[in-house]
């Protein structure tokens, strides 16, 4: 931020342009004395001549107080700009940033952030300050670092670059960090105005010099208790793993602590205008690095919410709670690539999963009500979260979709009683935020019992270890099941194709029909069938009916599994594949 060298007539920090003569005028019949003025005044011009360069190399210590930004006196809107350049801001493809609390607690000091980013810009300086609602000095600006100083006019502060701060040379984006000391909550609103100089080092003031300018607003925090997390607070809220393990980005987890909501019970189950999980519930809300995140359940001792997806390649996160605009302490916590867990019945990841038999609402538990062993040879669909990235990810809060699925870009090993299963699919649970379901196929050499374990490991993390029950093998002669079908959805101009049926119970001697009409099946293993698909069977788009059926005796047919048969996509370059 330097005043202009190469005008005769610097505006002053009013914004005006100062007056054209810098002397008085000339007067004819001059004696001895106003000849000897006039000698004054040539060499006062050629002291300020060289004064000049050393004024510019001053400004770049410091600028001038009272060109923030604020629109309060002594700044009047104006910023460095009106002496430099072009004399407009925020035109250069830069910007000045200001990372700040959302809301102050009377009289706490809290960490602020000014950062200016221009790709063309080898030197930096801003000028900032605090003010409340009507101009007054707002609080106190804290020196923390030899980049910034603190500077006064009016009785107003101003913190500023200094020299070394100006960092001659270096490439953007430049951070200057600073304290402020919040005033009272009587205060009220504070906003804080910063100007920015992103200047091109060349020593010259002139058209490649940048200049940027912006504000940031908190609030005071309401009267009322501050939420508190617990120490390492934040866990995957299906195996309760320590809080110090790294969460990845999608997991449903629990936030503890003291003061989390307004004293409310709240279970989330609505959807903003935009399709995604609301951010705020029972008075409460919760960001990760400032990004809001979904909320499933709030409580003044417990939340449940969606780690965002825009913590991705982080590998930790600044978590805040806030309640009716005061915000906890920020806690930093752990990210990583996976951190699977496995939902139980009972809280705490210990005990039954919630495991159910595929292609049916039955627990594979001891037998009960809507529950029963699954049997070797049987598949059955594991819930869990934490499983990490998948395939067409649906974006933060949003519902999964059912085609084309969001499917883990890592395939996790199951694992019954300590016997590898086959995974037929592990993905995002359609229409459910944050939820992934693993289906997958009782081995052959699982140990039986109600209390069989039953693991994921993905990533090379393992999951809790849950149990489900588990009995002999499918009889031969059985109704069959479906429960997956690859491709899910096929488009209606797609070529000739495989679709292969996943299943149990399924003998050489099945027969399938698609939409009610028999096709020729392949019998590849009593989990899996094949029948091809041609343009012939796709009339028109919507759900067509999948089912297979075993000859008497015994026998009988499935469940009806639905392919979903899906209008043609010309930009997609996958349509040919069903995608």
């Amino acid at each position: 931020m330097h005043r202009r060298a190469d005008s005769p007539h610097p505006k002053d920090s009013g914004g005006e342009s100062a007056p054209q003569r810098a002397f008085p005028p000339e007067t004819s019949g001059e004696d001895t004395n106003v000849k000897s003025r006039r000698g004054t005044r040539w060499e006062l011009l050629f002291v300020l001549t060289l004064a000049i360069p050393v004024l510019v190399v001053g400004f770049s210590s410091g600028p001038p107080t009272g060109h923030s930004g604020a629109p309060f006196s002594p700044d009047f809107g104006n910023t460095c700009a009106v002496c430099h350049g072009n004399g407009t801001t925020n035109t250069a493809g830069g910007n000045v940033t200001i990372t700040a609390p959302d809301s102050y607690a009377g009289g706490e000091t809290v960490p602020i952030t000014v950062t200016i980013s221009d790709s063309t810009a080898r030197r930096w300086g801003f000028q900032l300050s605090a003010r409340t609602g009507g101009g007054q000095q707002a609080g106190t600006l804290l020196n923390s670092s030899n980049f910034t100083q603190i500077a006064t006019q009016s009785g107003i502060q101003y913190i500023e670059h200094t020299s070394a701060g100006t960092r001659s040379g270096a490439q953007g984006p430049v951070s200057f960090n600073f304290q402020w000391r919040a005033p009272d909550v009587s205060t009220g609103t504070v906003t804080f105005y910063v100007a920015a100089n992103a200047a091109n080092n060349n020593g010259n003031d002139d058209f490649g010099d940048h200049f940027y300018k912006s504000s940031r607003t908190v609030q005071p925090q309401a009267s009322g208790p501050t939420p508190s997390l617990s120490q390492n607070g934040v866990v995957n809220s299906a195996s309760f793993a320590a809080g110090t393990n790294p969460l990845p980005p999608r997991t449903i987890a629990f936030i503890s602590g003291s003061n989390l909501n307004d004293g409310s019970f709240a279970v989330g189950t609505t959807f903003d205008g935009d399709g995604r999980l609301l951010t705020s519930l029972g008075g409460a809300s919760v960001t990760f690095n400032g990004t809001a995140a979904p909320m499933y359940f709030s409580s003044p001792t417990l939340l449940m919410v969606q780690i965002p997806e825009e913590v991705a390649g982080s590998t930790s996160a600044s978590t805040v709670v806030t309640v009716n605009g005061r915000a906890s302490a920020p806690q930093n916590v752990p990210i990583g690539a996976s951190l699977p867990g496995i939902f139980t019945l009972q809280p705490g990841g210990v005990g039954q999963a919630i495991a159910l038999i595929a292609g049916t609402a039955t627990l594979a538990a001891p037998a009960g009500p809507a529950a029963r062993p699954a049997r070797r040879g049987e598949s059955i669909t594991i819930f869990s979260t934490g499983l990490g990235a998948v395939t067409n990810p649906p974006g933060t809060g949003r519902r999964a979709s059912s085609s084309p699925l969001s499917a883990t870009i890592e395939t996790p090993l199951v694992t019954v009683g300590g016997a590898a299963a086959t995974v037929i699919s592990s993905g995002l649970t359609p229409g459910f935020v944050g939820l992934y379901g693993v289906l997958a196929q009782i081995p052959e050499g699982a140990p039986t019992g109600n209390a069989v374990s039953l693991t994921l490991t993905i990533g090379g993390v393992q999951s809790n270890s849950a149990t489900i029950a588990v009995e002999g093998s499918v009889p031969a002669s059985s109704a069959p099941t479906v429960v997956a079908l690859s491709p899910s959805s096929i488009s209606l101009d797609s070529p000739e194709r495989t679709l292969t049926i996943f299943g149990t119970g399924f003998t050489p001697a099945c027969t399938v029909t698609l939409n009610g009409v028999a096709k020729t099946a392949s019998y590849v293993s009593p989990t899996q069938m094949t029948i091809l698909v041609t343009p012939a069977d796709l009339v028109i788009e919507g759900s067509y009916p999948v089912v297979v059926t075993n000859p008497a005796p015994g026998g009988g047919s499935s469940n009806t599994f639905m392919l979903s048969v899906v209008p043609p996509r010309p930009d997609d370059p996958y349509d040919d594949y069903g995608y």
